[in-house]
């Protein structure tokens, strides 16, 4: 019974997806579920300028770090970083994330150490392992003094002066009060994906703010890949 129960859920779930494939309506809802940096730091200024293109589509942000299901409707669109995407959801890379080591101004002005790591870092947990291990291998004997499993609480650590944190230049060189002291290397970057399944791709809304977001994403390129410099007075070092 329940095997059956699940093939049933999962049966009537893929006729709604094929149901919501045909419409053609730019009305509607569509749920949109991104990391807690890019919903915070990175989508606001775009989701503003779609509702203002198409005033008759409601979003929703879902904030989650968990990658929710496409498959089960948890969401319609995802924009997500790092790995390959599964076989049953459809879309385009739509940009590469450059990193950096930001500190606060405050923090800079009163001097750092010339060894990056001799300084205090902020780090992450599993949750963010990619960057964890990139700042291991680039710097071997950085030992965090502090460590969150959120971007978004690191930029608010950074910030209130707790060490360097190693951060999305997307993000970071639009947040006052952080300078970038460094750059990743080079062979550190991080694809962006946006994603539906493929059961989605026709529905119009789902079209529509698809094809707007990757222009909008690409336009921003320098901005992701750290080529854009931060705004204010020149305070910018690189090594």
């Amino acid at each position: 019974m329940h095997e059956t129960a699940i093939r049933i859920d999962e049966e009537i779930i893929a006729l709604s997806r094929q149901v919501t494939g045909q419409d053609q309506r730019l009305s509607g809802l569509i749920r949109i579920t991104a990391i807690d940096m890019l919903a915070i730091g990175l989508l606001p200024p775009h989701l503003a300028a779609f509702h203002a293109a198409q005033p008759g589509i409601e979003l929703e942000v879902i904030v989650s770090d968990t990658p929710l299901d496409l498959t089960r409707r948890e969401a319609d669109v995802a924009l997500r970083i790092g790995n390959t995407p599964q076989e049953t959801l459809v879309g385009r890379r739509v940009g590469r994330l450059a990193f950096g080591a930001y500190v606060s101004a405050e923090r800079a002005a009163h001097g750092l150490d010339d060894d990056l790591a001799g300084n205090d870092w902020i780090g992450f947990g599993r949750s963010h392992g990619a960057i964890g291990h990139q700042l291991a291998d680039w710097l071997p004997t950085v030992r965090p003094i502090y460590r969150t499993n959120s971007i978004s609480a690191a930029i608010a650590a950074a910030r209130a002066g707790i060490g360097l944190a190693p951060l999305p230049c997307a993000v970071a060189d639009r947040t006052p009060d952080l300078v970038r002291i460094a750059m990743f290397p080079e062979d550190f970057r991080l694809d962006l994906w946006l994603l539906t399944h493929e059961d989605l791709r026709n529905t119009a809304r789902i079209r529509a703010f698809m094809d707007f977001m990757a222009d909008a994403l690409a336009a921003d390129a320098d901005l992701l890949e750290g080529r854009r410099p931060q705004a204010g007075p020149p305070r910018t070092t690189t090594a």
